[in-house]
């Protein structure tokens, strides 16, 4: 919510060609995050097609669980649940390790999170984006941030068009007003 309110203001401030799009009855879950784990073929959505466009295969999982696996993160993302919670639904529909099972959480749920901000920023008109690192960044990532602003949703980022740019990346994609 602290992130909304401080996206909201930056945008309101600098005259976007949009309004910001209304947050204020927020609650937990994020149900256009977790439309994108779906599995739709035709439409190029799901879990794998996410994997895909981002060239990663999940090692130790078959492909007829990437299904299942989508199903989880997208109930789970959607509910709002804390991603403990998400990696202990899929150690047990998997019975995968916890670590695994804590990475896949932390790692999907931070590529659809950064979808749906994309699209968000789109509504409000936002053209560009920046990489902002957390935690302790890797050289990457680092090299993300130091790219400075970038267009938006244009894999501008090595290909990526944000984070995560490695399993456990907690980097943000944040909107560039100008």
């Amino acid at each position: 919510m602290l992130g909304w309110v401080a996206a909201k203001a930056t945008i309101e401030s600098s005259k976007a060609t949009k309004p910001f799009s209304d947050w204020g009855g927020w609650e937990p879950g994020d149900p256009d995050a977790a439309r994108l784990f779906l599995d739709d073929v035709d439409a190029k959505t799901g879990l794998q097609a996410m994997l895909d466009r981002r060239r990663i295969t999940i090692r130790g999982i078959a492909q007829t669980r990437y299904e299942e696996l989508g199903n989880a993160l997208r109930q789970g993302v959607g509910a709002g649940q804390s991603l403990g919670q998400l990696a202990s639904v899929i150690r047990e529909r998997l019975g995968v390790g916890n670590g695994w099972a804590e990475t896949v959480a932390r790692t999907e749920t931070r590529f659809a999170v950064t979808a749906a901000s994309l699209d968000s920023y789109a509504e409000s008109g936002i053209e560009q984006v920046e990489w902002a690192t957390a935690g302790d960044p890797g050289d990457e990532c680092s090299d993300f941030a130091a790219m400075g602003a970038v267009p938006a949703g244009a894999g501008a980022f090595d290909g990526l068009d944000g984070p995560p740019a490695h399993p456990n990346c907690l980097c943000v994609i944040l909107p560039v007003v100008t």
